[in-house]
């Protein structure tokens, strides 16, 4: 009742540098992405804004207690 939305937004990995493993490059990684992930790619960092730019926004709002995750499907 007072106007105080709980969301969360869970990023899998993304198209950053920490996403890389030790001596992997980017190549590297979207190789790896391919059979790791349903979508075959990693996230780009603008999704993931996306995402809280929505849930921060008035069209999100009557989005409560909800958990938004960004993984390409890893975790479907």
């Amino acid at each position: 009742h007072q106007g105080i939305r709980i969301n969360a937004v869970s990023p899998g990995t993304c198209a950053a540098p920490m996403s890389l493993r030790p001596g992997e490059s980017e190549a590297d990684r979207a190789e790896r992405a391919k059979t790791e992930n349903p979508l075959g790619r990693v996230a780009e960092a603008e999704e993931v804004a996306a995402a809280v730019l929505y849930l921060a926004s008035p069209a999100a709002g009557a989005v409560v207690g909800t958990d938004l995750v960004i993984d390409s499907g890893s975790s479907a």
